[in-house]
């Protein structure tokens, strides 16, 4: 088991009123696990993710990553916990633009120091994605499916255990929505990674193989067919 969330609580103050996000949730993923989260907008699912991905916290309840629980953890230490075991993909690239593709998909190997391994890995990565002609190109340079595109291999660059990805075709059309399902599909396959991802798109709740539902504040799993 990657991870393991424990009767977690969310809630948010709204003026003098008290809105409950969801309330004893719990969730495990495990190795190998392609988890996608379908619930209407509003329904807290990335707010799931974050507190999934120790970027915000839960009310109460715990979230352990490989047994350790992070409730702990200070923010250098939770830091390099995202850093070495897990990858994110937004439904917005948020590539930097005064960098290239390949810059960009580096940028979590600079901060771990991975060095010319990575820097090798992510040529590997973008020629599997067929971009590896693109490699120099900045954002601005390229198409919003390439950008996407590059945005999950930088989800992988430091070979993480798990990756988060929240409304990951949200901003993108019908063509280059089915070719990020795809690609992720493939590399499910391909890495035996676990991957996490929250959307409100039925086609994509499809490629699970594990389906969940988050709705009235609580998360139920239904059955793959």
């Amino acid at each position: 088991m990657i991870l393991s969330a424990n009767s977690i609580s969310k809630s948010f103050a709204k003026g003098s009123e008290t809105i409950t996000v969801f309330d004893n949730l719990s969730l495990e993923v495990h190795a190998g696990d392609l988890i996608t989260i379908i619930g209407p907008s509003g329904a807290g699912k990335s707010t799931l993710l974050n507190i999934l991905g120790t970027l915000d916290s839960p009310d109460s309840g715990t979230v352990s990553i490989h047994g350790e629980n992070t409730n702990g953890l200070n923010d250098a230490d939770l830091a390099a916990v995202r850093n070495t075991s897990m990858g994110f993909v937004f439904q917005f690239h948020h590539l930097l633009p005064e960098f290239t593709a390949l810059e960009n998909i580096l940028i979590p190997a600079e901060i771990s120091s991975s060095g010319k391994v990575a820097e090798a890995k992510a040529l590997e990565l973008l020629d599997y994605i067929g971009l590896a002609d693109r490699k120099s190109h900045y954002p601005s340079e390229l198409s919003g499916g390439e950008r996407s595109r590059v945005a999950v291999i930088r989800a992988l660059i430091n070979d993480p255990d798990i990756v988060f990805a929240d409304e990951p075709t949200g901003n993108l059309d019908a063509e280059n929505a089915k070719k990020l399902i795809e690609l992720i599909q493939m590399l499910h396959k391909d890495t035996k990674k676990a991957f996490v991802i929250a959307t409100h798109n039925a086609e994509v709740a499809d490629i699970g193989t594990r389906n969940c539902e988050l709705k009235d504040r609580i998360l139920s799993e239904n059955d793959v067919l």
